[in-house]
């Protein structure tokens, strides 16, 4: 994928401070777990992306799309030391049990992933929390607010997805049919507006 396709890290940086901060304005409203937030992080960063890219670019073809299932992340600190990880969303992922993980990737275009592709995750931050309640040692660098990361980056970052399309559909099924929804999108809009705008 060309630097032409993909977003200037000052709008990644933008979209992922106003996800986090419409998240918390919305906290009242959202699963008292962390756990369970990551489908409405990744349904409003899907929407911001997409939006986002699509005002920059004047290509309403592609777009950012959510995707559902499990993913592993290395706990140890060493980058060569892949089979100490931990994983979110269980071994057998399922949406009824709420045993999954909700991520973001791009581009893609008719229902179809631009290889190669960007992963993105805004709820990277609870990684170490979630690992440590799971009984497992955190001793790599704590990982920062959010993942924004190449597709060619993932596994020198220690990541690794296993996308279930079943859990992907109701997952985005889940995020269309949630009130709010369109609350959210226009206040984490408003939101990256005010801060791109200080950015310029």
């Amino acid at each position: 994928m060309g630097n032409d396709l993909k977003l200037s890290n000052n709008r990644k940086n933008a979209i992922a401070t106003s996800i986090h901060q419409t998240v918390q304005a919305f906290s009242d409203r959202l699963p008292c777990k962390v756990n369970g937030l990551c489908l409405y992080y990744a349904g409003l960063g899907m929407d911001v992306c997409t939006f986002v890219y699509q005002k920059v670019s004047k290509d309403e073809t592609l777009y950012y799309s959510l995707q559902g299932g499990s993913i592993s992340v290395r706990v140890a600190s060493d980058p060569e030391d892949a089979n100490r990880g931990v994983n979110f969303g269980a071994i057998n992922p399922s949406f009824n049990t709420g045993s999954y993980h909700c991520w973001i990737v791009g581009l893609c275009r008719e229902n179809q992933v631009v290889t190669p592709f960007e992963f993105i995750d805004f709820t990277s931050k609870h990684y170490k929390s979630n690992s440590l309640e799971q009984g497992h040692n955190w001793e790599r660098t704590d990982i920062g607010d959010y993942l924004w990361l190449d597709q060619d980056d993932m596994e020198k970052y220690g990541v690794s997805v296993n996308c279930n399309e079943n859990i992907t559909q109701q997952a985005i099924k889940a995020w269309s049919n949630i009130s709010f929804n369109h609350a959210m999108l226009c206040q984490a809009i408003k939101n990256y507006k005010s801060i791109i705008g200080s950015c310029v």
